[in-house]
């Protein structure tokens, strides 16, 4: 899974975008894309603050679905309150299955920076 936080995030932030592109690993330890447009596929991203706080939100699937793309863009300027590590990972929840990716840090600076 590889990931991209668009610009820097700081705490007072509204409108970061956060950006996951969802692979799925093969036995064999290859790698193809997620194809996230099987009916009832929903896609969540979960924040962990740096008290160990989770906290998840719906996130977009970005057109074409078989891009393996989700997206979240933050909304509340309060959320990101803490400047230190974060950390943030892709549900994925399927008709007949859920998963979930890996920790993808990220830092939080002093919105007066």
């Amino acid at each position: 899974m590889s990931s991209v936080v668009i610009g820097k995030v700081h705490t007072d932030d509204k409108g970061t975008i956060f950006r996951l592109n969802v692979f799925e690993t093969q036995s064999d330890d290859s790698t193809n894309i997620l194809d996230l447009s099987p009916g009832g596929t929903t896609a969540f991203i979960i924040f962990t603050n740096p008290s160990n706080e989770e906290f998840e939100f719906s996130a977009t699937i970005i057109a074409p679905a078989t891009s393996g793309i989700i997206e979240y863009i933050n909304t509340d300027t309060t959320f990101f309150n803490d400047s230190s590590f974060w950390f943030y990972r892709a549900r994925i929840d399927m008709t007949n299955t859920s998963f979930q990716s890996n920790d993808i840090s990220f830092e939080v600076l002093d919105g007066q920076q």
